[in-house]
């Protein structure tokens, strides 16, 4: 059976949809990733924005990551906060529509896991809030 854990991946969907919605990608919403090329050549978010828009971004997600949460079943993610509220926390819309589509797409992979009879360990978000206010020192 195989084990996925889903914390660093969940975690690589908000930042690449951040990344993604102010890069404008025109490319589908459909698209599927079967495979990764291990040598492509390394691209970090610096080479991709500038310092102003990784502080947005990284300003947008540290609001964000505590109102991910886990479902009662354990099966789901869910975003714990309304456009509305995350307006009033100065999110931007289209990061926090970003998230909100992550998460649809990482609950999607999950079902289609747990379908399979794989071992879904969804690690909670909230265990990276220490991760966070020390990288801020």
């Amino acid at each position: 059976m195989k084990r996925i854990h889903l914390l660093s991946l969940a975690l690589s969907a908000l930042f690449i949809s951040a990344c993604s919605n102010l890069a404008e990608d025109n490319s589908s919403d459909n698209a599927v990733i079967d495979s990764v090329d291990i040598n492509m050549p390394t691209i970090s978010r610096n080479d991709m924005f500038s310092e102003q828009e990784i502080a947005k971004m990284d300003k947008n997600y540290k609001v964000l990551i505590n109102y991910i949460k886990i479902s009662d079943d354990s099966t789901s993610y869910f975003l714990d906060l309304s456009e509305e509220e995350a307006l009033k926390l100065n999110v931007d819309k289209e990061y926090y529509q970003s998230t909100v589509e992550s998460i649809k797409q990482a609950n999607i992979a999950l079902k289609e896991g747990i379908e399979r009879g794989d071992n879904v360990e969804l690690s909670d978000f909230q265990s990276m809030k220490e991760v966070l206010n020390n990288s801020d020192k």
